[in-house]
């Protein structure tokens, strides 16, 4: 049986796997839902080989067709064959039926799982703007770069009190891209004296660029926080050169990334190797902080919702407090 319906396996389960997956999982592999996926794909590929794959290898298209006719046309009297045909085609429509509540069932339970209420200036784009009312050491880099950017609010970032209330972020660096945008208010407010440069879409071959402009005007701290890679993967080469224009002397924080793309593992390998090969190198694990809260997230995986970046912001209070 398997091997009479595995082309019909291989044409189905794609489609099936597209339509009712989440569009937002941070829980890791959803066993049920796997199950379900692959009994729809079973159901439909044997439904394809007996109504569709068979009578076409068999010539039986037109013979089919013709007592189906015959049956709508109302004749008094079914032969055997005729008889047959009818139940066939009950079947087959009932059978249908059945598939398509079921894959309409999984696909309304995903959705419900994806579908997150917009934030106020969700849909905006970001202006490049000047920050007259900040100080120089505070203000956010913004861009006009497309994506989606959220504008939390920043009023339940106080509830997460830094361990010594006296720092006050002096001499600490946070160097991102949309994600540090979004986390940069909430930690302006906890810590006043931050410098947070985050711009939409950059990636970390641009950090040597931006590091290099931030030290020319005495911006660069001795604490430097890298949130990057989110936008894509990068070398060991490009990072080592990230990390000797830093120098030996600054503690350096890394925050991994968790993006429903393809360079997500590679990416968080190489901070995690980096932080394992120097003593001056912290790895704060957002990945793992985040797994299994789709609150956090907006239907892209990425973006922040305001408890996601509270959450955020209280791993790099952690991090960075002395």
């Amino acid at each position: 049986m398997a091997g009479v319906c595995s082309y019909g396996i291989y044409l189905w389960h794609y489609p099936i796997i597209v339509l009712t997956s989440p569009g937002l999982n941070t829980g890791g592999l959803n066993v049920a839902l796997a199950v379900e996926q692959t009994v729809l794909t079973i159901l439909l590929a044997a439904v394809s080989w007996y109504f569709i794959e068979a009578p076409i290898r068999h010539g039986k298209c037109k013979e089919y067709w013709k007592r189906l006719s015959s049956v709508l046309k109302g004749r008094p009297k079914l032969s055997r064959a005729q008889g047959k045909a009818a139940s066939m085609s009950i079947i087959l429509i009932l059978f249908v039926f059945v598939s398509v509540v079921s894959g309409c069932s999984l696909i309304r339970n995903a959705q419900q799982q994806s579908s997150l209420p917009r934030a106020v200036g969700k849909t905006e784009q970001v202006n490049k703007r000047e920050q007259t009312t900040k100080p120089a050491q505070t203000q956010v880099q913004e861009s006009k770069e497309n994506g989606p950017v959220t504008q939390a609010g920043t009023e339940t970032a106080t509830q997460n009190r830094v361990k010594n209330d006296a720092f006050t972020g002096k001499g600490v660096t946070a160097i991102g891209d949309s994600v540090m945008v979004e986390v940069g208010p909430a930690l302006q407010e906890l810590f006043p004296d931050i410098v947070v440069d985050g711009k939409i879409g950059r990636q970390m071959y641009q950090a040597p660029e931006v590091i290099k402009n931030l030290r020319d005007q005495g911006m660069l701290g001795n604490t430097v926080i890298i949130e990057l890679g989110a936008n894509g993967a990068f070398t060991e080469k490009q990072f080592a050169d990230i990390l000797e224009l830093l120098g030996k002397d600054r503690q350096i924080v890394l925050m991994n990334t968790r993006v429903p793309k393809p360079w997500e593992k590679e990416v968080n390998h190489l901070l995690a190797q980096a932080a394992d090969d120097n003593s001056t190198i912290k790895l704060v694990n957002w990945y793992s902080a985040s797994s299994g809260h789709n609150e956090y997230f907006y239907s892209d995986g990425v973006h922040l919702k305001p408890a996601g970046v509270q959450a955020y912001a209280s791993l790099v209070a952690d991090a960075v407090n002395p």
